[in-house]
This record gives structure tokens, sequence and C-alpha cells, in this order.
């Protein structure tokens, strides 16, 4: 008969949602395992910044590019809209190494990486580090996790694919192009060291090599020179089926694993981050209500239906209502009635 090394909880997969869920467990009673596939935790495909109203996302001062203006461009017209809240841009890196930083020294919580997750069993794990059972399974490993794979739970996702552009940009773009892109859209995060110029899209509108075009063209006609053998892509699910599943209340899903990104703009950080926060909680007290959860999943229903009626509408109306949510966003009295993308 298998020894397994036993832990109350294992967390599979250290991004911002798993390393703010064994945060949340540090200093407890709990023996913790987090468990990633990479050699160095942090690094992701993505663009790399959230809005200061996202304030669950704390990335140190030292680490960020800070914006105050966001320009909503369209082939015809350039609009700069003020920010009610700064943006800022980050390595994602440079920011899960933070997180990490947090943990060190913590005695309940260990961190195994690199680590691969072979099989899901009901009450333990296989990887090539060892079999590991476990109280509690949370799957914080992404679009494409074998803890969702598991539950048998469907994925739907969007996309996106981005370069990182030599050159440094002093501005926050947004490219809107309803003719081309549909819904989707073009964005320009200017980073410290470099330009981080992608798209994002949902593949059931535009195919990927439609959406790769459009990115090429964009940068073309922008000037920006890139290496499509650099093209960096990632799937974003953002289909929530639960976050609670098992006979016993012992399986958890969180962050991009659980579906809690926004379809509409792709954002998963803060959503991530709140759905491990919540999930540890959950864990530490069974009757915990779960609020910030409940908030992201009323944003994703909102957002969701305004998406399912958009996308039926004809092009020169997707533009125009475009447009005039960006006429809103200078609005002062009538900006609080949309956010920004």
């Amino acid at each position: 008969m298998k020894e397994f090394q036993h832990y109350d909880v294992i967390i599979i997969g250290a991004g911002p949602a798993g390393l703010e869920c064994a945060f949340q467990l540090r200093d407890t009673k709990l023996k913790v395992l987090l468990i990633d596939r990479k050699e160095v935790i942090g690094p992701k495909y993505c663009a790399g910044g959230v809005s200061d109203e996202e304030s669950i996302v704390d990335v140190p001062e030292s680490l960020v590019k800070r914006f105050d203006t966001q320009y909503s461009v369209f082939p015809d017209k350039k609009y700069a809209v003020k920010l009610t809240n700064q943006f800022k841009c980050f390595e994602r890196e440079d920011f899960g190494q933070y997180q990490l930083g947090k943990l060190k020294g913590v005695k309940n919580i260990t961190v195994l990486n690199p680590c691969l997750v072979k099989k899901i069993h009901k009450d333990h794990i296989e990887t090539n580090k060892g079999d590991f059972s476990f109280k509690y399974l949370v799957g914080a490993d992404g679009t494409s996790s074998i803890v969702r794979q598991f539950l048998g739970l469907e994925v739907k996702a969007c996309m996106g694919l981005y370069y990182n552009i030599e050159v440094v940009s002093d501005k926050l773009i947004s490219f809107y192009d309803p003719a081309t892109i549909r819904t989707s859209y073009i964005w320009e995060f200017p980073h410290r060291t470099h330009n981080n110029v992608g798209i994002y899209f949902d593949p059931k509108l535009i195919t990927s090599q439609e959406a790769k075009k459009q990115l090429h063209n964009y940068c073309n006609r922008v000037g920006y020179k890139f290496d499509e053998k650099k093209l960096n892509g990632a799937l974003i699910g953002y289909l929530y089926k639960g976050h609670i599943f098992g006979e016993s209340n012992n399986f958890f899903l969180i962050g991009d694993a659980g579906g809690f990104a926004s379809r509409l703009h792709g954002g998963g950080m803060s959503n991530g981050m709140t759905s491990g926060r919540d999930v540890a909680k959950t864990i530490l007290d069974p009757e915990y209500s779960a609020t910030g959860i409940q908030l992201v999943l009323d944003q994703k229903a909102r957002e969701d239906k305004m998406l399912d009626r958009v996308e039926k509408l004809p092009n020169w109306l997707i533009k125009f209502m475009l447009k005039t949510s960006v006429v809103f966003m200078n609005h002062p009295k009538l900006r609080k009635l949309i956010k920004v993308i």
C-alpha cells in the first residue's frame, strides 16, 4: 500500500490566486503545500496591468509604472480619458516574487517547485516529486487546470496574444475597430523596459489567425518592430461553474481555473486573488459567506449580459456605442455609470 505525505491543504498553482490563498492560510494550524510546475514562480503570459481600484493587487510602487490617462483610439478618432483611479503596469515575475517573499519563513507553508502534478485522486495527488494526500485541494492552475478536468467541468475561454516591443511608450492605449475585430480590442501597456502590445479576443467571434493579422496590422501602422517568433499567447478562462466541489466540500477552484476572469476585458488578477482569499477563509471557517466572490460574480454576470447583447449588433452600432461610452467617461457625472475597460 502506498504511503503519502499528508497536508491539510494542497494548492496547485502559484499564480496570484494560489499565492494569495496560501498567504491567507499562513500561521494557522493547517499544514499547507503550495505546488507550481515552473522553476521560477511568477512569470505568466499576461499584459501585466491593473487599476488602483483593484486594491487587492498590492504591487510595491518600486515595481510599477503609473498612468492617470487612458487613450481610447479608433481608426478615425482618438480620445484621452482621465482615469478616476490610476492604472499601473508591472512585470508578472516581479509581482509573483513579491507575493512569494511574503511566505518566506512561514512555518506551516511548504512551497514545492518545479513540480508537475500527474494525476488527481479523491484524497491524494501524484506528482513527479512524490505522492501527497490532502484534506482540502485547491485548483489554482490556470485555464487548463488539471483539477478542473478531474471535476469534469466545461471550459470556455477568450484569448490574448501579445508582443513585448523594445520601444517604451508613455501612453496607455486601447484600440477599437469593430469592423475588423468586433468587440475585441488591442492594448498598449507601457512597462519600465518595454511596451506590451497585444490583442484580446473571443475565438468564437474572430479566429486566432485573424487576431494575429490585426495585431500585426496595428504594429505596422504605428511603426513597431516585432519578431513573429516571439509572439506570446494564453487562454483566459471565464466560465464559472462553482468554486466548492466534492462530497465533503473539500475541492476548490480559484483564479482562471475557476473561470473568474472577466470575459469583457480579460482581466483576472484581482478577481483571482479575491477568489483565493475567500476560499482560504472558507477553509478556515465553512460558514464564511464569501462576499468577495459574490461581488466578482455579480460583476461578471452584468458584463456577460451586456456582451451577449452587444455581440449581436452590427459593427457600426458597436462602434457608436463604444465612442459614446468614451465620451461619457470624460463627463464628471456620467462617468460613474460606465467602468473603463
